[in-house]
């Protein structure tokens, strides 16, 4: 225990700093009294969005106090039970203090040296075990994260074989089938490349068993943070920091079909789609109906489950495909998770600050997806994931595509010199004189 308290004396202020001192948030670090409290809440999320001074104690033990437990008024457990028939299957693993530590550690291990060490692993193997057992029971396939993030960046944020994989072979599906001529400078192209992107780094984040689950969660930077962040203190309590692991069932959700919708004051203002970079043409045809059907949904089940918890909130939807009686298809809402409104929640289309008054209500609402596809829609992810695509994936997908027609040339030609031969030998005994008589 006194270990970790030690490195978190010399290494927390820096990642605290670097995840919640950014634009707006000095203030909110500084003026939200407790998690629990729920007007002081709703009072800091009002001016959240307000100009102030500089000046914090966000840097002061005090101020991060404040900051995590802001945080950690919108961890899963406080909503989840409030609306559970109206989003995913989900379990809760608690974890205590040496599992975090070892998950630290671990995280440290392999940074440093690229392996994890058998200390930490013997100390991680019961959670391994525990974790296998939750994804059996929820169904075999689940969606892991903490009771505040999810290990996103693991896939998102650096080099990942098992997602270059997924990649590489939907491309190569993709190539083949609909023989698309590779040119970077056309924007469609580029645009249906980041949508396959999408969808292959979202499958490296469904889990089938504890040590999928594990290996995310250790490799997170996300996930190391928030626990370094959360083990410098002590639960609300006074007992030992604790935290859980929140086990989702995975469902099958179409990138399209991903939203995000901000709320103040109880009052859905705004929705964006939620990969604001991707331009899908399916919701424009479809915009109108999807509009009325997320707004439908929060006004009628969401809000009225959540307004005794939160006033404030940035809520996230899905619309889940299916057909009626009559075989018609039909979209249906569902909840993906509440996160806090402040401005480190992406704000996907809209602007935390250039579009406060629409996002405060102060304006009309505004549903926002995009309508046509970027310049350079590549540019706008992570510049390795952008090089490998153009440099390595797409390169080996060509390689391949010629291997096949140099086979196939190949296969030809055996098989045109069997026919020559089988002719020639023919002919050659047919030009003999003895065969001829016969």
């Amino acid at each position: 225990m006194s270990s970790i308290i030690e490195y978190n004396s010399l290494l927390s202020i820096g990642l605290i700093l670097q995840e919640y001192i950014q634009d707006l948030l000095i203030p909110l670090a500084r003026d939200v009294v407790s998690s629990t409290d729920f007007d002081s809440q709703n009072k800091k999320n009002q001016e959240i969005l307000s100009d102030s001074d500089s000046n914090s104690d966000s840097d002061s033990y005090q101020g991060r106090l404040k900051a995590r437990n802001f945080q950690f008024s919108y961890s899963t457990e406080k909503w989840i039970e409030a609306i559970k028939e109206h989003t995913f299957k989900t379990k809760i693993l608690p974890i205590n203090l040496q599992t975090i530590e070892a998950l630290i550690n671990a995280h440290k291990d392999l940074k440093k040296t690229g392996e994890i060490s058998e200390e930490q692993k013997k100390t991680l193997e019961i959670l391994k075990n525990q974790l296998s057992k939750e994804i059996k029971e929820i169904g075999g396939e689940a969606f892991i994260k903490l009771e505040t993030r999810s290990p996103k960046d693991s896939v998102y944020e650096q080099p990942n074989s098992k997602a270059e994989n997924f990649l590489f072979e939907k491309l190569l599906q993709v190539h083949q089938k609909k023989k698309l001529k590779i040119n970077w400078k056309n924007k469609i192209f580029a645009n249906d490349i980041l949508k396959y992107f999408i969808h292959s780094t979202s499958q490296v984040l469904k889990v089938k068993n504890g040590q999928e689950a594990l290996d995310l969660l250790i490799n997170s930077s996300r996930i190391f943070t928030d626990l370094l962040r959360g083990s410098e203190f002590k639960n609300q309590d006074g007992s030992p920091y604790s935290s859980s692991i929140i086990i989702r069932k995975w469902e099958k959700i179409k990138s399209c079909y991903e939203f995000r919708g901000f709320v103040h004051n109880n009052k859905l203002n705004c929705i964006s789609q939620y990969f604001d970079i991707v331009f899908y043409p399916v919701l424009l045809a479809q915009k109108s109906q999807i509009e009325k059907i997320i707004r439908d949904f929060h006004s009628s089940i969401i809000d009225p489950k959540l307004k005794h918890i939160y006033k404030d909130y940035v809520i996230d939807f899905a619309l889940l495909k299916s057909k009626n009686q009559n075989g018609k298809i039909t979209l249906n809402p569902i909840c993906i998770e509440i996160n806090p409104f402040h401005t480190l929640a992406g704000p996907c289309l809209f602007s935390w600050k250039d579009d406060r008054d629409v996002i405060m209500g102060q304006k009309p609402f505004e549903f926002r997806i995009r309508e046509e596809c970027l310049n350079d829609p590549l540019d706008n992810i992570m510049g390795f994931w952008n090089r490998k695509i153009k440099n390595e994936i797409f390169p080996a997908i060509i390689s391949q595509d010629r291997q096949k027609w140099f086979r196939r040339i190949f296969l030809l030609i055996i098989l045109f010199l069997v026919l020559f031969w089988t002719f020639y030998i023919r002919y050659k005994l047919l030009q003999n004189p003895q065969i001829r008589r016969k």
